[in-house]
């Protein structure tokens, strides 16, 4: 996660949560969890800004630039 906020392309990453085995829930308290390893060791802590924007990013206005609607073929 340093990494993508290095290149600054949060905007390029989606949660996707590793359902069945884990529920969607899991995921994203895994996900903000990933803030605790930073700051000790000398490595530095993840934004929580990153991690939120990564966990309520809608990929399908990315996709397709306007959400699913925006796909649809025009009359």
């Amino acid at each position: 996660m340093l990494a993508i906020e290095e290149y600054q392309v949060t905007d390029k990453v989606f949660f996707g949560s590793d359902f069945p085995f884990s529920t969607p829930g899991e995921g994203i308290e895994l996900t903000r969890a990933v803030r605790q390893i930073g700051g000790t060791g000398g490595m530095p802590r993840v934004a929580l800004e990153t991690v939120e924007r990564i966990i309520t990013s809608d990929p399908f206005r990315h996709w397709w630039h306007g959400g699913p609607e925006a796909a649809k073929p025009r009359a």
